[in-house]
């Protein structure tokens, strides 16, 4: 018994980290996606949101205390504000 506490406790500490790198996150807006404006957008609005949830979660301790789990959060919701911000409309 005492010799699957560590492995479990290991697995559960690994899976923030497997969520983490689940990929890029494309917003779900209404548009074109197959434009060449709409994915030069998503590209700029990627590599500014993943910046910007890199600069706060260095700024709040919490975020920090839980990067793995809340640096994707943060990256999603400052995709979806710069995405909504260029004039893109959310769908649902």
């Amino acid at each position: 018994m005492r010799q699957r506490r560590p492995a479990r406790a290991a697995a559960i500490l690994a899976l923030p980290v497997l969520l983490a790198a689940c990929g890029d996150y494309v917003p779900l807006v209404q548009a074109d996606r197959a434009s060449e404006k709409y994915r030069t957008d998503l590209a700029a609005c990627q590599k500014t949101g993943d910046k910007e949830a890199n600069r706060l979660s260095w700024a709040f301790f919490f975020n920090l205390a839980s990067y793995p789990v809340s640096l994707p959060v943060l990256q999603r919701r400052e995709i979806t504000r710069c995405m909504t911000a260029k004039g893109y409309t959310l769908s649902g």
